[in-house]
């Protein structure tokens, strides 16, 4: 997802120093702690072959929150980012040295929720940048656009942009047997998921 040159222990190192005395900043009884660059430990080999790409422990992460968390507190992960961090999390936790540690994993979402935005403006992805039209021209991954969702129907709908593509984890559609099966027989073909 990113370059070593972004991600490495003396970025993460002075960007959690920043954010710490920040917070000391704004609450005087918060600690002064000092981070070095040992404090970290980077975990690589989660991310797939390029942007975007799902993968096997990924989608299982997503799944494992979903079940434990997601569906009673609302704690959800999406397959590029997140699911690809908490796989990286749950692997680091089973190893022996690490199971009496305590570990936080702190998943600070987007601090704007654009859904419903996208959803108001109608989003047309043909006004970003042409090099990102791509994802979302090579393939159909998303179940309005299998079935060609009316706009009564699909406005509504909590699958429309929803970053789940498996919209019978979301919802009850509201089409019929049919088109409700084309779309889950297309998805199942179409998303891939890589053993990263």
């Amino acid at each position: 997802m990113v370059k070593d040159f972004i991600v490495n222990s003396s970025n993460l190192a002075r960007n959690a120093s920043k954010a710490l005395k920040y917070l000391h900043k704004k609450d005087k009884n918060f600690p002064k702690l000092k981070v070095t660059e040992d404090d970290f430990e980077l975990i690589k080999c989660y991310l797939g072959s390029g942007y975007g790409v799902k993968t096997i422990r990924g989608q299982k992460a997503v799944d494992t929150i979903f079940e434990l968390e997601g569906k009673e507190k609302g704690f959800d992960l999406e397959t590029t980012y997140t699911g690809k961090a908490m796989a990286g999390m749950f692997d680091f936790l089973i190893k022996e040295e690490n199971k009496n540690k305590i570990i936080l994993f702190w998943n600070t979402y987007n601090s704007n929720d654009l859904d419903n935005y996208i959803k108001e403006t109608q989003f047309d992805y043909k006004k970003l940048p042409k090099k990102f039209h791509k994802f979302f021209e090579e393939t159909n991954f998303q179940c309005w656009q299998i079935t060609n969702c009316p706009d009564d129907i699909k406005m509504d709908c909590p699958a429309y942009l929803n970053h789940e593509y498996r919209f019978w984890r979301i919802i009850e559609c509201q089409h019929d047997e049919d088109s409700k099966n084309k779309a889950y027989e297309e998805l199942n073909n179409v998303i891939k998921l890589e053993d990263a």
